[in-house]
């Protein structure tokens, strides 16, 4: 009788630390996915020039990295005006400072800038102590400088004002 009851209690202390780890485990797998979280700020973005117009440019926001990009570009002019072109960029500026950037050239050829208009790629990095904080107003403030050869070779530029189209703010718990 007194080996059951040692038996007993020995299973019951086994299987209160064993609760006790995993519970350990669970608080600190919520509290790391909190920190992923915390001050989630996505900001969509889009613009109309005379030329251009740009949807869908995101601006992904955590409060150690920030992402920018996957926008699409539409071209208004007529297609066969830019298909032969050998000069492109797509050029992103946050109030002044120039933050994402793509340019495609080639010699003896063309780019092909109406086959790759769907997304235009992203970048990805940290947040540093020198960047200005990015916030809305900051944000609000883009602008899109595009530059691109026709299919005479005669260089245009546009720049287009982006404005905020969609926003989501996580808090955090």
């Amino acid at each position: 009788m007194i080996k059951k009851k040692r038996y007993t209690a020995v299973l019951i202390a086994i299987l209160l630390m064993t609760n006790a780890i995993l519970l350990v485990i669970v608080i600190n797998q919520k509290s790391d996915q909190a920190v992923l979280r915390e001050g989630l700020r996505l900001y969509e973005l889009e613009g109309s020039g005379q030329h251009w117009d740009i949807v869908h440019y995101k601006v992904l926001i955590t409060p150690d990295r920030i992402k920018r990009g996957s926008a699409k570009l539409i071209y208004k002019g007529q297609p066969d005006d830019i298909e032969d072109s050998d000069y492109f960029s797509f050029l992103i500026i946050e109030g002044q400072n120039p933050v994402y950037s793509q340019a495609s050239s080639s010699t003896g050829g063309p780019v092909s800038i109406l086959n790759n208009l769907d997304d235009m790629g992203s970048i990805e990095g940290p947040i540093s102590d020198d960047d200005p904080p990015l916030d809305r107003p900051l944000i609000e403030r883009s602008k899109a400088k595009m530059i691109w050869n026709d299919r005479d070779g005669v260089t245009h530029q546009e720049i287009i004002e982006m404005k905020i189209s969609y926003e989501y703010e996580y808090a955090g718990s």
